[in-house]
């Protein structure tokens, strides 16, 4: 009896000891020709299902990415802006035609096996290769009639319906030609784009800055076939002043309004540009769509004449000579390119400045301080409207000296004049720039 007991717990403990070897599929994945085939391994089932799946889409993409680079070398394009969008619509198209043979699990890991027949995935892409060209061929078709903008956004529709498939050569018979489908959409767009003339009535305009302008300065419009024009979307690019922005064709002609001038420099370009960016509702244009079709136009800076009105005194004494009127003098010359005037009568800006001080206690302190204080009214307005185009203020500016009131004033002038320098003056360019 002992002895079968015996027999029994050594057979018993034997069987413990040897698990169920693992499958050989888990180990080695054949190579077969007519399916991708595939192991995932994961702690629960649905991992190891969804690793086995990705694995076939990994496969397919390798396959895509592979077909790309070659048509890199034939048709010269950012690898970038395809692969992705390619490799994403043969994911969709793959994942739901993935089958899941046989889920085991072994040793707390389940393992997955699956495959996708590639006769089917084919059947399928192909399919859809076959419906996304005729869909092109009917915009292409269609384009040729339309104006110079929906022609432009229906070539742009018939690449995006092809675009996924562009991994293969899209071949198709136009004018009794096999040509390549892609090659085809892409020439039409340049040479439509190519086509546009963007042309301003004057190569050459004179404005003086700062000043309100609103003047319209007229691009026309044209096309070389005598398509319209209309609707289609411009930008401009101007550094030196303010202008309107989503411009827009029409009557085949586009009004730039230029609002002010800031002078950077003496002289500056205006460049109208073609917005296909807006024109195709895309942030990020494929490479070979963002084309630029410009033209532009010399703005030349006419100097301001500036006539200053001053009035600096200290302790109602005129002061002689000025502390502040030649800071905005200079100020004037340098930045903004401007003729000093003395006729008012000629003058494009008028400048007020008036600067006075008074006494800040009737004789010296316990310490033998004169305190005086100064205060300033500093405006710019235009001598054609009168229109205040900035003003600033400031009061209370103190000034001490040992000696006298009078000094002690023209220290606190002194300390106006850094005050116009470091503050009053940028702070009037800056809103020179805004308004």
């Amino acid at each position: 009896m002992k002895k079968i007991l015996l027999f029994t717990i050594f057979t018993f403990i034997g069987c413990l000891s040897k698990p169920e070897p693992i499958p050989d599929w888990v180990i080695h994945t054949k190579n077969n020709p007519e399916f991708w085939e595939s192991v995932g391994v994961g702690l629960t089932r649905e991992t190891a299902i969804k690793q086995a799946t990705n694995s076939i889409a990994s496969q397919i993409s390798v396959q895509i990415e592979s077909s790309i680079k070659m048509i890199k070398i034939e048709q010269n394009f950012n690898i970038n802006e395809y692969s992705k969008s390619i490799i994403n619509s043969r994911v969709n198209i793959s994942l739901p035609e993935v089958e899941i043979e046989e889920v085991i699990l072994h040793e707390n890991s389940w393992y997955a096996k699956a495959s996708l027949n590639k006769k089917k995935y084919y059947s399928i892409l192909e399919k859809k290769r076959q419906n996304a060209k005729e869909s092109a061929l009917r915009i292409l078709n269609q384009s040729t009639h339309l104006s110079i903008a929906e022609e432009l956004k229906s070539l742009f529709k018939a690449y995006e319906e092809i675009k996924n498939y562009i991994d293969i050569p899209i071949l198709v018979n136009i004018e009794n030609k096999n040509i390549n489908l892609y090659s085809e959409i892409i020439s039409r767009f340049r040479n439509t784009v190519q086509s546009i003339n963007i042309v301003p009535i004057q190569s050459v305009l004179k404005f003086k800055p700062i000043l309100q302008l609103r003047e319209q300065i007229q691009f026309n419009i044209s096309s070389k076939n005598n398509k319209s024009t209309n609707n289609l979307p411009f930008k401009v690019i101007f550094i030196s002043g303010i202008t309107n922005n989503n411009l827009i064709s029409e009557s085949n002609k586009v009004n730039v309004k230029l609002e002010k001038l800031i002078p950077i420099m003496h002289s500056d370009i205006l460049n109208l540009q073609l917005d296909l960016s807006s024109l195709l509702n895309i942030a990020n244009l494929p490479t070979q769509f963002d084309l630029n079709n410009s033209s532009s136009i010399t703005i030349d800076i006419i100097p301001l004449n500036i006539f200053i009105d001053s009035d600096e005194k200290n302790l109602e004494e005129n002061l002689n000579p000025n502390v502040l009127t030649p800071i905005i003098t200079q100020h004037f010359i340098q930045k903004y390119k401007s003729n000093i005037i003395t006729n008012s009568l000629k003058c494009d800006l008028k400048i007020k400045l008036k600067v006075n001080t008074k006494k800040g206690n009737k004789g010296s302190n316990d310490w033998g301080i004169y305190k005086s204080f100064s205060d300033l009214h500093f405006s710019i307005s235009s001598c054609e409207t009168d229109f205040e185009l900035f003003q600033f203020s400031l009061n209370q500016i103190q000034g001490a000296d040992f000696t006298s009131h009078k000094n002690a004033g023209s220290q606190a002038i002194n300390n106006l004049a850094t005050q116009l320098k470091n503050k009053i003056l940028p702070l009037m360019d800056k809103s020179f720039s805004l308004n």
